[in-house]
């Protein structure tokens, strides 16, 4: 938020309010997660949890995908309930879209990392350093004054933990399995 206010204008925070509260549709999925999710993997078995993950992760693709393929076809669907104040924003749904779902698709990840305590502290340094690596670079290359830069910076801050989340839990997966075989 201090990056949007420090280089946008009051229109540009507005319209990001605005497509921010497309992405409310998420936060339905949210509870699911922590409910249903977490339980599932902290119970999985170390033979189970590959391939409870790419089921997971595939599951939660196909979930997105309609938000999506809606948003770049029709994005008057979702601008409706923005009001006719929004309705230039219709070329940017779409890219909201794909990047509330990284998002979300990365959060699922990550429930799975936390539930099979499949991390360890050097991973968050890791972290924390691409994010702020590939934020400099947006910063520097991506013109934060418009709605597209905003969202276009959210999109690669997204992706660069949706990525990072990914190599963890790989890792930590193989990790498991190569103690399984140990044993």
């Amino acid at each position: 938020m201090f990056l949007i206010g420090y280089y946008a204008n009051y229109k540009t925070i507005a319209e990001v309010g605005a497509l921010s509260r497309l992405g409310q549709f998420f936060s339905l999925l949210t509870p699911f997660t922590s409910i249903v999710l977490l339980p599932y993997f902290a119970k999985s078995t170390v033979s189970t949890i590959a391939t409870r993950s790419i089921i997971t992760v595939v599951i939660s693709l196909l979930i997105t995908l309609p938000f999506i393929v809606v948003a770049y076809t029709t994005p008057k669907f979702y601008l409706i309930v923005l009001g006719d104040k929004f309705k230039q924003l219709d070329y940017l749904v779409g890219m909201f879209f794909v990047s509330v779902s990284i998002n979300y698709i990365s959060g699922i990840v990550w429930a799975i990392i936390f539930a099979r305590k499949l991390s360890r502290w050097h991973f968050s340094i890791v972290s924390i350093i691409a994010t702020v690596f590939v934020q400099t670079v947006c910063i520097i290359n991506i013109p934060l004054s418009t709605t597209q830069g905003i969202i276009l910076f959210t999109l690669w801050t997204y992706l660069t933990s949706s990525v990072l989340n990914l190599i963890i839990c790989t890792i930590g997966i193989f990790k498991l399995s190569n103690q399984l075989k140990i044993v």
